[in-house]
């Protein structure tokens, strides 16, 4: 049965690699929240993701080779190739040279990762995370390369765990929204195919969490 038969929904939240590097700003958003919502979940702390330093290449393989299927037409015309910006056109390229046995691993991997992640929500009915790492960039320091290799990871590594498995996952601001602070995302994340729950615990976490301003 259903922890829900329990008493209160549970909210699983991971350990450190979800935090690492992070803002100050974004982690006390964060842990704003969650002490908010504690009136109406139950909060358990120091769950584990399966295999999750390999989740990044994993993905990362099986979105270069996707794209650079669906775009190989663009990529073997050179008038296309010339107006490209080569922040595109690099990891697409890159997509056309990978190996099919590559592929092949991260799709593998795909799978079984995604068949632990179940076994994950038989303990919690949703997990908790801050949406990404760091306060939203400037768009002038992003044209640095080296800010931006910095910055990329730590913008779509939580949101990328939901992008790999596909469960349903909800980014809802933790921020302060009276203008005085920068965005801010609590990602929330539920099982396989329950989207609906995922959008009701949404809601009742923006209630909690801003009801000044609901």
């Amino acid at each position: 049965g259903s922890s829900k038969s329990k008493g209160k929904p549970r909210i699983g939240i991971p350990g450190e690699r979800y935090f690492d590097g992070a803002d100050k700003s974004i982690v006390k958003a964060f842990w704003n929240a969650i002490e908010k919502i504690r009136s109406e979940f139950e909060i358990v702390e120091g769950i584990s993701i399966p295999d999750e330093s390999k989740v990044s290449r994993a993905r990362r393989s099986i979105m270069l080779s996707e794209g650079s299927f669906f775009y190989s037409e663009v990529l073997r015309n050179e008038e296309y190739r010339k107006r490209m910006d080569p922040d595109v056109l690099a990891p697409l390229d890159a997509g056309l040279k990978m190996g099919r046995m590559e592929l092949m691993g991260a799709q593998a991997f795909r799978l079984s990762f995604t068949s632990k992640m179940f076994a994950v929500f038989n303990d919690v009915d949703y997990i908790a995370m801050p949406t990404c790492l760091i306060e939203p960039p400037k768009l002038e320091d992003m044209l640095d390369r080296s800010k931006y290799a910095h910055a990329r990871p730590l913008l779509i590594r939580n949101p990328e765990v939901w992008n790999l498995c596909g469960f349903p996952a909800l980014s809802i601001p933790s921020h302060r929204l009276d203008g005085h602070a920068l965005p801010a995302g609590l990602q929330i994340a539920g099982k396989y195919g329950d989207d609906v729950a995922v959008l009701e615990a949404g809601r009742q976490i923006w209630r909690l969490v801003h009801s000044n301003f609901s």
